[in-house]
């Protein structure tokens, strides 16, 4: 007589275990597709792509930083300088200890002309990613002037 209820119990996880894992796939498909769209912009050939649809999918439906880190690199290249940073930032606040969410925020800040602000952001891409010694790949010295 107990088997039912707990056989219920099991059959309603399960029910939303499946659920779960369909709700993920569809964000993790809608974060690639974001990912993509944000790649067109960096290509300067979004044709008919809405910026702030891209950036709002990316924020929303990625989970980690990588996605919003080459994101960001691609709308900077695009000259979407904003969201850029926007993106950056986020993939700061989410994964304060990946490197390369750092590298994309000095970057930005470096496409805004926040010398000063890029150089501690790369700073802490050295501190974590020994492997660049010197400079941080990408960034300029502390009064040099970036081409748009």
């Amino acid at each position: 007589m107990r088997a039912v209820p707990v056989r219920v119990a099991l059959l309603l996880a399960a029910i939303a275990l499946a659920g779960f894992g369909l709700i993920r796939l569809s964000d993790h498909r809608a974060c690639e597709r974001a990912g993509v769209d944000a790649y067109a912009f960096g290509l300067r050939q979004a044709g008919g792509l809405d910026a702030d649809n891209v950036l709002d999918a990316l924020l929303d439906r990625c989970r980690g930083a990588l996605k919003l880190s080459q994101s960001s690199e691609a709308f900077g290249r695009g000259g979407r300088i904003d969201a850029s940073e926007r993106l950056a930032r986020e993939a700061v606040r989410r994964e304060p200890e990946r490197w390369l969410s750092w590298l994309a925020l000095s970057r930005a800040q470096e496409r805004r002309g926040e010398l000063v602000d890029a150089q501690r952001s790369a700073t802490r891409v050295r501190a974590l990613n020994p492997r660049y010694g010197g400079q941080a790949p990408g960034v300029l010295p502390a009064g040099a002037a970036i081409a748009p």
